[in-house]
């Protein structure tokens, strides 16, 4: 997944390319070279119910103050308890960069207060990888805590008896904020409901068909199990074509939850959440 960048997607075969070979495939703005976009807003009545609801704890991540003159940029994060969240780390680095104060905030699009505003809460770093030991791949992982609780429901693990991985490819879907069609104000969820878990790559990444733009990063690759629609990877940034397995265009790649990034969310699970109820002015708007 490439870094939050401008949210005008130029689809050239030039931009393309030039994308692809930074490293960023589930980043590029491949879409426009695809059969059929079939992205839909989370909330649209031929989303199935379950995965309209998963999306809900689906956040769009940004940060405060915003550049003068700029843009917000953000990124996608997936309430995994009731106050932690999970994200990508290089969208994090990218909303710290050159400022001073930046504080990150969380907004979920169903969360509004009783004049109509999408509700906004603080975020603080938990948990993420140190420069002693960091994969720019397999260890593209935040964990962040949030002052309040949201008051969604978590999205949960997918069990492990859920991804037969001799049994691919594996039906998924993705939530998140496309950067294509984010409207930083006012962000909507977008979800592809029908893709595939194609490949597991020698590193902890999975690769899939799944539509996904820069916004995505940090957001879910879900997978249905009997219990509803659970989380079986983190959409990150591509690993360099050597690492990869396999050459093969319209891919997106997600970080599997194991390893170090599920003893770091063991242990941040430890730690209660706070008490007091969510408020619309947690942070600045």
């Amino acid at each position: 997944m490439a870094a939050p960048r401008s949210r005008k997607c130029k689809a050239s075969l030039a931009l393309l390319q030039t994308v692809i070979a930074a490293g960023f495939a589930a980043g590029s703005c491949h879409l426009a070279a695809q059969a059929a976009d079939r992205r839909l807003v989370a909330e649209d009545k031929a989303v199935p119910p379950a995965l309209s609801q998963a999306a809900q704890s689906v956040g769009f991540l940004d940060a405060v103050p915003v550049d003068p003159g700029g843009e917000p940029d953000g990124g996608s994060a997936i309430l995994i308890s009731d106050c932690l969240v999970l994200t990508a780390n290089h969208v994090v680095e990218a909303l710290a960069s050159g400022k001073d104060a930046a504080m990150l905030r969380l907004r979920f699009p169903s969360l509004k207060d009783d004049e109509g505003r999408v509700k906004t809460f603080a975020a603080t770093l938990e948990e993420r990888p140190n420069g002693l030991w960091r994969d720019p791949v397999a260890d593209d992982w935040a964990l962040l805590r949030l002052a309040e609780t949201p008051q969604l429901e978590p999205i949960a693990l997918a069990p492990a008896k859920c991804c037969d991985w001799q049994k691919l490819p594996v039906p998924a879907a993705v939530a998140g904020f496309p950067a294509d069609r984010l409207d930083p104000g006012a962000p909507t969820a977008w979800v592809d409901p029908a893709c595939s878990i194609i490949r597991r790559l020698p590193i902890p990444v999975l690769a899939t068909n799944c539509q996904a733009t820069s916004g995505n990063s940090g957001g879910p690759v879900l997978i249905q199990s009997e219990e509803g629609w659970k989380l079986a990877a983190m959409l990150t940034r591509a690993p360099p074509p050597k690492r990869r397995g396999f050459n093969a265009g319209q891919i997106s790649y997600a970080l599997v939850i194991e390893g170090r990034i599920a003893r770091a969310i063991a242990r941040a699970k430890e730690r209660p959440c706070a008490v007091q109820e969510p408020s619309p002015d947690t942070a600045p708007a």
